[in-house]
């Protein structure tokens, strides 16, 4: 599968984990009160969890990825409280979440993962962010976007869109048939903007989301 978006929200990667004498990747680690947190067990939650709007500051450790003979400095990053989750158990930083070593989850965060099966039963309108895309057909040029793909898609709260999606990352199928389809420039401007949503159409194909239409919120 050839990814053709880049990630508008920049997943926060930093100390690292070597998988040989030659590889190493940057996982995400974060100082806090004392403490490290690390990435959840299960990854990145399928729904972004509610956020009291409390801050604070961590660090993010410096990550050797190259090799180098010493770990580049550490920066301090913002990390967010969860609604029914203390900070001395988890905080959400940069679009992630971070648990605290030696600590679990409360059983009530089972909710953010595991996508929900489309159940509308007319046409919808899902306005988010646009995360990425993926084709299994050779890229011709940079963006090229040739369906059949599948889109990934944040649902942000408002934007009249279903209570019960919002905050949800979705996948989206694209076989060909959405009026209209996703141009290159408003696929461009939907990546790379900070502030433009994608709007899709969706109707339901079994218990997936397929587009029907495309605009661009600005």
């Amino acid at each position: 599968m050839k990814v053709l978006g880049v990630l508008l929200a920049v997943l926060v990667l930093a100390g690292c984990r070597v998988g040989g004498e030659s590889e190493a990747s940057c996982v995400l680690v974060v100082d806090y009160d004392g403490a490290r947190y690390e990435s959840a067990p299960r990854g990145t939650p399928d729904r972004e969890p509610e956020l009291t709007g409390r801050t604070a500051t961590g660090v993010l450790p410096g990550c050797n990825d190259t090799g180098a003979d010493e770990d580049p400095p550490g920066e301090e990053v913002e990390v967010q409280e969860i609604e029914g989750v203390p900070m001395s158990v988890a905080v959400w930083v940069a679009g992630d979440l971070a648990v605290r070593q030696g600590e679990d989850l409360p059983a009530s965060a089972d909710a953010w993962w595991g996508r929900p099966a489309c159940d509308q039963r007319e046409p919808t309108t899902l306005t988010g962010t646009w995360l990425g895309v993926r084709t299994e057909k050779e890229p011709r040029f940079d963006g090229d976007l040739r369906t059949p793909l599948t889109l990934t898609l944040r649902v942000e709260p408002g934007h009249d869109n279903p209570p019960a999606l919002e905050r949800w990352t979705l996948r989206v199928v694209d076989d060909g048939g959405a009026e209209p389809a996703l141009d290159q420039e408003d696929a461009e401007r939907a990546l790379w903007s900070t502030r433009a949503l994608l709007a899709v159409t969706v109707t339901c194909d079994g218990p997936r989301y397929r587009a029907t239409g495309y605009d661009l919120v600005s």
